[in-house]
C-alpha cells in the first residue's frame, strides 16, 4: 500500500510550520491526478515530477533534505 494521501499530509503540515519548504512528488500511478487535485485546493508546495529514471531518482534524493517515504513496502 503507497499511501499518497499521507504524503500530502505531512507537506500541508510541514508548509503550515514552514512556508519556506519544496517538496517534490517523484512518481505517477493511478492516484496521481487526484492527488494533484486535492493539493490544489491545500496549496501545498509540491513539483510533480512523474516517473524519473534512475539517474534523475539518485540526483533528486542527493539534494534533498527530508525524504518521505510513506509505503508500507518498496523494492529498491
Amino acid at each position: 500500500m503507497k499511501r499518497p494521501f499521507i504524503f500530502l499530509q505531512i507537506i500541508n503540515e510541514l508548509y503550515k510550520i514552514n512556508k519556506n519548504i519544496k517538496a517534490v512528488w517523484i512518481g505517477d500511478g493511478f492516484l496521481k491526478n487526484e492527488l494533484i487535485k486535492i493539493n490544489k485546493r491545500i496549496q501545498a508546495p509540491i513539483k510533480w515530477l512523474g516517473h524519473c529514471n534512475h539517474e534523475e531518482v539518485k540526483k533528486h534524493l542527493e539534494i534533498s533534505n527530508l525524504t518521505l517515504l510513506t509505503s508500507e513496502f518498496e523494492v529498491f
